[in-house]
């Protein structure tokens, strides 16, 4: 429902079938939904998550997740967490002081 209602505040639509859900642990990136998501997921694709442990539970699985995502060009939202959530200008752009302020919250919040 956070999610929904995130969206609806957004103007964001998001197809059915572009939302993944798993009832097992965030504890591993070996979800079945999750694998599928990734797999899906191409540059410029926004991930709308709820939280920062729904990429892991370890500072290391966070990490490892959210390079590769970043490194693929996929923006990543995370609803309960505004001040981590970097998009790009109307020229495609992110400035370097947002970049910063994204790096210091990501780490602090890992």
């Amino acid at each position: 429902m956070a999610l929904e209602n995130y969206c609806k505040e957004n103007n964001i639509v998001v197809p059915e079938d572009n939302i993944y859900s798993d009832i097992i642990t965030g504890k591993t990136t070996k979800r079945v939904n999750y694998q599928i998501m990734k797999s899906k997921l191409q540059k410029d694709d926004v991930l709308i998550l709820l939280d920062l442990d729904r990429l892991g539970r370890t500072w290391d699985i966070i990490k490892s997740e959210w390079e590769e995502l970043t490194n693929m060009g996929v923006y990543i939202i995370i609803v309960n967490c505004p001040l981590i959530n970097v998009m790009p200008d109307s020229k495609g752009e992110i400035s370097v002081d947002k970049r910063l302020i994204q790096q210091m919250m990501f780490t602090l919040l890992c």
